[in-house]
């Protein structure tokens, strides 16, 4: 699913109607500090997912571990506040999935339906 943005100041809001299985990757093409994560996953009322979230440019979900694996549930729009001020620091690029599949595997499973991602983000 393609991403929209909207740039204002040093601040970017990076928005996925249909978080999936398969990575978006390297989202703003280089370091990033994440603040604040916005999930609706409320066409998942059965249905809990995962947000796995990678400090890599092309992360591989079915071999390459995640930084950090957020769990989201089952008909929630959950608001996922980061450190104060600091954000989550991605050094390297900013990828992400959506996922059923709780642990790192060699098959990731995509949601049933649309989970959709915000990410408020600095370069």
């Amino acid at each position: 699913m393609a991403i929209s943005t909207i740039d204002f100041a040093s601040y970017t809001l990076l928005a996925d109607a249909d978080a999936e299985h398969v990575a978006e990757a390297d989202l703003k093409s280089g370091p990033a500090t994440v603040h604040v994560i916005f999930v609706d996953n409320t066409a998942n009322g059965a249905e809990d997912e995962y947000l796995k979230i990678w400090d890599a440019t092309s992360p591989d979900p079915t071999s390459d571990e995640p930084d950090y694996i957020f769990f989201i549930p089952q008909g929630t729009t959950p608001v996922i506040p980061l450190p104060v001020g600091a954000g989550l620091l991605f050094a390297t690029g900013f990828s992400y999935i959506g996922t059923v599949t709780q642990a790192n595997a060699t098959t990731q499973v995509a949601p049933t339906a649309s989970m959709k991602v915000m990410f408020f983000a600095a370069a």
